[in-house]
This record gives C-alpha cells, sequence and structure tokens, in this order.
C-alpha cells in the first residue's frame, strides 16, 4: 500500500505563484487518480460536498464511486447531524464510503503533536457525540477506522488480482 499526498487542487493561482501552476496541479493528480489506484477524495466538512474539487475530479474517473474513498475532515466544525448525514453518503453515494476524522491540533504553536494525540482527539469528539455517530454501524468515524478501511481495501484489491495472478503461473 502506497499513499501519495497530492497538492490539493486549487482555483485560483495567488499573486506569488505562475499561472500555470492549477494546470500542473491538476495534470499531476489526474496521473494519480486512474486505475487501478484507490482515490481518497479528501474534503472538509464544512465545505458542500458538490464543490470539492477532490470529489468532481474522483467523478471523472470514477463515475460510480467504485474506486472512491470519501474522506471527511474538520468533523468538528459542522453540528454532530450535519456531520452524520454527510458521512451516510445519500447525496453523493460512493461505494466505498465516506470517514469522518477530526485532525485538530491543539493550537499552540511550536507543539509538535504526535497522531496518536491527534488521532486521540479527533475520537474524544466522536465519542462526546456517540448518539448521532455510533447510533449508526454503518457511520465511518475515526482516523483508526479509516486506517482499517485502507487495509481492508488493500486486501480486497489483492484478493481480486491474486486470481489473475494465479491464472498466469
Amino acid at each position: 500500500l502506497t499513499l501519495i499526498d497530492l497538492p490539493g487542487y486549487i482555483q485560483l493561482a495567488s499573486l506569488d505563484q505562475p499561472e500555470s501552476l492549477k494546470e500542473k496541479i491538476s495534470s499531476l493528480c489526474e496521473r494519480y487518480i486512474r486505475e487501478p489506484n484507490i482515490i481518497l477524495a479528501v474534503c472538509a466538512a464544512d465545505v458542500d460536498l458538490a464543490n470539492s474539487p477532490a470529489l468532481r475530479a474522483s467523478r471523472k474517473v470514477d463515475p460510480l464511486g467504485l474506486r472512491t474513498i470519501g474522506v471527511i475532515t474538520k468533523m468538528d466544525l459542522v453540528s454532530p447531524e450535519q456531520g452524520a448525514s454527510i458521512l451516510a453518503g445519500n447525496r453523493y453515494p460512493l461505494h466505498l464510503g465516506y470517514v469522518g476524522v477530526v485532525c485538530k491540533t491543539s493550537g499552540k504553536k511550536g507543539l509538535k503533536e504526535s497522531m496518536e494525540v491527534v488521532a486521540r482527539r479527533g475520537n474524544d469528539y466522536f465519542r462526546t457525540n456517540k448518539d448521532v455517530f455510533y447510533s449508526s454501524s454503518s457511520l465511518m468515524v475515526g482516523t483508526d477506522t479509516l486506517r482499517k478501511r485502507l487495509m481492508e481495501v488493500l486486501e480486497s484489491s489483492m484478493a481480486s488480482s491474486l486470481h489473475g495472478i494465479t491464472n498466469s503461473v
């Protein structure tokens, strides 16, 4: 499993950026979101998914949402009910689903926190709102769940390709 963190799509280049930057980022991302790669479409919870450049790009190459996992960040910036509604995926269904995360640092300047501490803070948020997020077993939340989901998808992908490899051997 290799995760490639691509730069985020930009709408407009700022004054200190070259005009060609938007096209360069788009072409770089297009190279990596082709089949058979799994797409992690990272979107903020406080932005309408219809305006998400990551979801728009994934829809072009994966119109049925078979290879796309939606990762919804900043879940703590919307009401728990709105967050649960986003994760349900009714408006923009994805076969691999959506995982909600809160990856917020404490905000103290100069303090480097481990991913474990940041993940614990996110888990605390979801536990605090357990009546919303854990009432439905289909909602996936937390960085641990994201890790497990990625491993499930990797194992499934490997299993489906083993048949072809076995036949070739």
